[in-house]
């Protein structure tokens, strides 16, 4: 007995040293990552591992472990397999919170400065971005599998963002063809949400300008929720500079059964003709739409009227 206890003694005395044997090489790894001399030496090794890993090349101007704990990443640059830059960054910051992990829960909270997004389209109908952060190394297909039933009691990771703060971005859409469809810049976005295997929950303002198709200013919020199948919106309000549309509803999204109001809905015929030669001169619309459904039958009603700024006699309205 005496052996084993003395064998117990020195196995918990080897714990204990290796746990702080650990804690030795985390911090010196932390501060040799946080040093000026460490900080190429470790955004290095991490886009080597990334490259590897994924189909196009990666560049990375520093990576920094700050002392709260968060990574930061700078001059971040992205291109596809072709050579084609798809993403650039000029400064990018992530926290992790893993205090609950043991209850299936992870924290994040991201800030992003200057980020740039080249959405090209393939002949193949792909984007230029996927491909970039595809496998190099892909798995063979697996054969199919029978759909399986989710567990019960909804098991699963929830990721929780806390903050998504993007500042000053650009975003532009190229078709196969090679025209540019979509340019906006200045983009501000502020979000918060839950994702987790049967809820979520999603709080989003958007802000910017648009260059193409519209040259107008754009702004969007969004706040809601999903429990289950059903999926509930809150608030819906985007503005495209005369265009507007607000939106409120709670459908499940299984059966299609809910209810839907468009409480607002502005159209400036002069943006629409811009998308839609066809559409003819007049004046502006502003309507409001209901509608409902069991899963198997839907109603709708509409009013219509000029817009705010027509002048002149509102329309009759549409049908109930």
């Amino acid at each position: 007995m005496r052996a084993l206890a003395a064998a117990l003694r020195l196995a918990g005395i080897a714990l204990l040293g290796l746990a702080a044997l650990v804690g030795v090489l985390l911090s010196a790894v932390t501060l040799f990552a946080t040093s000026s001399f460490g900080r190429p030496i470790v955004a290095r090794l991490v886009i080597g591992l990334v490259d590897d890993a994924l189909a196009g090349k990666f560049e990375l101007a520093a990576l920094v472990v700050r002392a709260d704990g968060a990574v930061e990443i700078r001059g971040l640059r992205v291109v596809d397999p072709d050579g084609h830059l798809v993403l650039a960054v000029d400064r990018a910051r992530v926290a992790i919170d893993v205090t609950q992990l043991r209850r299936g829960s992870v924290g994040l909270a991201v800030a992003l400065e200057g980020p740039t997004v080249l959405l090209e389209e393939e002949e193949g109908g792909g984007l230029s971005l996927a491909r970039a952060f595809a496998s190099a190394h892909p798995s063979p297909p697996r054969p199919a599998q029978p759909p399986q039933e989710p567990a019960p009691g909804g098991g699963g990771l929830t990721v929780r963002v806390t903050s998504l703060a993007i500042r000053g971005g650009d975003v532009w859409w190229v078709d196969a063809d090679g025209a540019t469809r979509l340019e906006g810049r200045d983009l501000d976005l502020d979000a918060r949400g839950t994702w987790g295997p049967t809820d979520a929950d999603l709080e989003l303002r958007l802000r910017g300008v648009q260059d193409l198709p519209i040259a107008a200013p754009i702004s969007l919020d969004v706040v809601a929720e999903k429990r289950g199948n059903r999926v509930r919106t809150r608030l819906l309000q985007a503005n495209l500079g005369g265009t507007a549309v607000s939106l409120v509803g709670d459908v499940d999204v299984a059966t299609l059964a809910g209810r839907v109001a468009i409480t607002r809905l502005d159209v400036a015929r002069d943006q629409a003709r811009a998308l839609l030669p066809q559409v003819g001169g007049g004046a502006d619309l502003a309507a409001t739409v209901y509608a409902e459904s069991d899963g198997a039958r839907l109603t709708a009603a509409a009013h219509v009227e000029p817009g705010a700024d027509a002048g002149g006699p509102a329309a009759p309205p549409g049908p109930g």
